[in-house]
């Protein structure tokens, strides 16, 4: 899953990562993954490697990380303004259970070097779609910077649960912390504008509104390199996302106590869909404990949890046996007849997600661009570009279309009309827009 999270308030976004830059579950611990810069943007203000608190809060207020100068000219604004300065975007990737399962039973770093492969791959292909704004009203424009800034950090661990004892059990209410592999990718506000030779606003909605887009590409980069690895996988969730074969969801649910609780909240309150309930763990997970519990505490109390089943599933992990390879070609194919049943042609992207999910495992993004190509260059399929989108079509569906409309246009004139509009007036007024031949 990705799920982007915007922030506007510089300083619960500073406090909120900056206290996670020095508690044990992101920085300078014996367990942590020290946070990296990433990005063109980064690189432009001399940040690289291992990220350090005072940069990175310098960032979230507007200011160069080195000089103290301030970056964009808009500052956030006072509290209460409808209008704030949007201080970073919160990219957060999360590896399927039975991912985080497999890695932290077996410890096979190629695993964890997959994941991340993946996230850097995904944001790298969104910081080609940074954009910032110019210009007002009609003459607003969004042009492409193609930089961004971003500090990764990994974490292995979910937010903690409070769990009740059983009648079986003595003493009092227990936390329990699942494994959870995931990373954040914190998006400063700032992106360099060449053409204007400073430093602007970030605008990142779009990006943020092709969330369900970079997903797929996410899960398809991840899922095709864990095959490559030796381990099948099976689709989840109608394709949308997927775990390794062999690990049930019985296990995959008891290591996932905060999903399970967001559930019952939600049902509770009556919380429908999937998009509706991404904002609830907010309102009911607890705060990740600075308490001195080493992630090797972590990792033992996960093991001790495991029964003799879980550990044969584990060991028998990604071993089914799969099923037939799909071929970026047959992905495009499927995906192509799904979107143009119902219209004459397919946005690239909404396309792109079927092709993705259907090919799980097998293809990614990388793949379908160049098969496209390919098919584009062989006369398989026609794009072309409108409102800055690219859409997709065949030559058989164009030619249908092209014919439907001739035949509209010929015959405009040729019949005489049920009713005059005049006569029409007290049918619409009776009925509304719906009503059928039969009452004309």
């Amino acid at each position: 899953m990705l799920r982007i999270t915007i922030s506007t308030d510089a300083q619960a976004a500073a406090q909120y990562y900056t206290q996670g830059l020095t508690r044990a579950n992101y920085y300078a611990h014996d367990h942590a993954i020290t946070g990296q810069w990433f990005g063109r943007g980064a690189a432009r203000l001399g940040l690289s490697g291992a990220v350090e608190k005072k940069h990175f809060r310098a960032l979230i207020d507007n200011r160069h990380p080195f000089t103290g100068e301030q970056l964009t000219p808009r500052q956030s604004r006072k509290s209460g303004s409808k209008k704030k300065r949007r201080v970073a975007y919160d990219c957060t990737f999360n590896a399927p259970k039975s991912l985080t399962l497999l890695y932290e039973y077996t410890r096979d770093e190629r695993l964890l070097e997959a994941f991340k492969s993946s996230v850097r791959s995904t944001m790298e292909q969104m910081e080609l779609d940074a954009r910032t704004q110019s210009g007002a009203g009609e003459t607003k424009k969004t042009p492409f910077t193609g930089n961004l800034i971003w500090a990764e950090f990994i974490d292995f661990e979910a937010r903690p649960v409070r769990r009740e004892p059983t009648p079986a059990e003595a003493g009092d209410d227990e936390e329990i912390t699942d494994p959870h592999l995931h990373a954040h990718c914190v998006v400063s506000g700032q992106t360099w504008v060449e053409d204007e030779d400073r430093w602007k606003a970030l605008w990142f909605s779009r990006i943020k509104a092709s969330g369900a887009f970079y997903e797929a590409a996410f899960h398809a980069r991840l899922s095709k390199a864990v095959r490559e690895l030796g381990y099948d996988t099976m689709p989840v969730q109608g394709g949308r996302w997927w775990e390794i074969a062999g690990i049930s969801r019985r296990l995959r649910e008891k290591f996932s106590l905060c999903t399970r609780e967001i559930d019952e909240y939600a049902n509770e309150v009556g919380v429908i869909g999937d998009k509706n309930r991404d904002g609830l763990g907010a309102l009911t997970r607890s705060k990740k404990s600075a308490s001195g519990v080493t992630l090797e505490d972590l990792r033992a109390k996960w093991r001790a949890r495991l029964t003799a089943e879980d550990i044969a599933e584990l060991e028998a992990a990604g071993r089914s046996g799969g099923q037939d390879r799909i071929s970026s070609g047959d992905a495009i194919r499927f995906a192509l007849d799904k979107a143009l049943e119902r219209s004459s042609a397919a946005e690239r992207n909404d396309f792109l997600i079927d092709a993705l999910r259907f090919g799980m495992g097998y293809v990614t993004l990388e793949d379908l661009e160049d098969t496209l190509i390919l098919m584009e260059a062989e006369g398989q399929v026609i794009a072309a570009e409108r409102n800055e989108r690219t859409w997709i079509t065949t030559p058989d569906v164009a030619e249908e279309e092209k014919a439907l409309c001739e035949a509209v246009r010929d015959g405009t004139g040729t019949c005489e009309p049920f009713k005059t509009g005049h006569e029409f007036k007290p049918i619409i007024g009776e009925n509304g827009q719906s009503f059928t031949l039969s009452e004309v």
